[in-house]
């Protein structure tokens, strides 16, 4: 056997028992327009209904302007408040114009409350003007994969344009909660604004919080074009999901019958570890003895899986390997290629980068491109080995 056929592919896909399967768990019954499931990990989506469609998000809407708050200026900043921010109606902490608070306070209004003149104010203090700051809103949220994003305001009162869907919802508040400002007031069920005129007490309207001592969050909302919308986290077992629901008949049980699925039913398993070598790459043209060079995981890849599969054999791994001109050196850690993890319907659920181990210089001549077929080849050959 040549050393090309030995040490063409080296792959290690350590899994451990995945415990009871998810069948035990039926799959969640929800009656919400809009839906969807996210594991906090790895950002794979669960479950969906919907999912994708851009709807009303309501007070939802005010984790966004939390997180491009905590992007934008300190917590310890000193904030007037202007009439503009005190005239906006509907739930509100009743602010008045001239009060002086801190964002920190502010921003304990605007997601315990779901205060909309606290989100006015948000936005005035940071940046100046709230027409500006829901601008930089959607640049945040386009930036963070939102692709339905379509922000009009900072606290989600009706506008026809105002959108997002439950995957940017999902997507923004897994960010959000990487952010201890964030997380610990969205977990918290009060707080006391000592800011203004006089002390205000603010209970969160989240009632989530109470149903179950695992829940970590997140956002209520509601109005009459977006209905009752909840987003919604939880960390139990070593793992942590998100779920969300918009316009819903019964946020709350729906909710968090998502959530306990995402926990019950799946696990993360890390397929690829950071540095793992996983192929081999020729360098020598014909000769085969001659160099080559090992390709490494540039990072630590998991995956969520139903916990119904006992291994990975539904999954199809494919190596994609780029060639190099006749003659091109890649310095030691060039990356040279990908590996996927495919789901049998050909998506792509994880992507690692392959990363030169040591500088590596192509040969010259016409040979190399059949080599790199070859590799191509044989490779897809081994991995359909490996996965029957």
């Amino acid at each position: 056997m040549s050393i090309l056929n030995k040490k063409l592919l080296v792959i290690c896909l350590l899994l451990a028992l995945l415990g009871r399967p998810a069948s035990a768990w039926a799959e969640p019954g929800v009656s919400a327009q809009g839906a969807l499931l996210l594991d906090a990990q790895t950002g794979q989506v669960l479950w969906q209904h919907n999912g994708e469609a851009p709807l009303p998000p309501a007070s939802t809407t005010k984790i966004l302007t939390a997180l491009l708050c905590l992007d934008l200026a300190p917590l310890e900043r000193e904030c007037e408040v202007s009439p503009q921010a005190a005239a906006v109606g509907e739930s509100s902490a009743g602010l008045l114009a001239g009060e002086r608070f801190a964002l920190g306070e502010l921003l304990d209004a605007a997601l315990l409350k779901s205060a909309n003149d606290a989100c006015f104010a948000i936005a005035e203090g940071a940046v100046g003007s709230e027409p500006y700051f829901v601008q930089l809103m959607n640049v945040k949220a386009q930036a963070l994969g939102a692709a339905a994003a379509s922000l009009q305001n900072t606290n989600g009162l009706p506008d026809e344009a105002h959108l997002l869907s439950c995957h940017d919802l999902a997507l923004l508040t897994r960010e959000a909660m990487r952010r201890p400002e964030f997380a610990d007031r969205v977990g918290s069920q009060r707080a006391t604004m000592e800011g203004g005129s006089y002390n205000r007490s603010l209970k969160n309207t989240n009632r989530l919080l109470t149903m179950d001592e695992h829940v970590t969050g997140v956002k209520t909302g509601t109005t009459k074009a977006a209905g009752a919308c909840l987003v919604s986290s939880m960390e139990r077992d070593g793992r942590s999901v998100i779920a969300v629901v918009l316009h819903s008949g019964d946020r709350y049980r729906e909710s968090l019958e998502l959530l306990n699925y995402g926990i019950d039913g799946f696990c993360n398993v890390r397929l690829v570890q950071a540095g793992q070598r996983l192929a081999y790459w020729p360098a020598g043209g014909a000769d085969e003895e001659n160099g080559g060079v090992w390709l490494l995981a540039a990072a630590d890849l998991w995956l969520t899986l139903p916990k119904e599969q006992a291994a990975a054999s539904n999954l199809r791994a494919e190596y994609h390997f780029k060639q190099l001109r006749p003659g091109e050196q890649a310095p030691a850690g060039a990356c040279l290629g990908t590996l996927d993890f495919c789901s049998e319907a050909g998506e792509v659920l994880g992507r690692v980068n392959l990363l030169s181990e040591a500088a590596v210089q192509a040969p010259g001549g016409s040979g190399w491109a059949d080599i790199g077929s070859r590799i191509g080849r044989e490779g897809r050959q081994i991995l359909q080995i490996l996965f029957e």
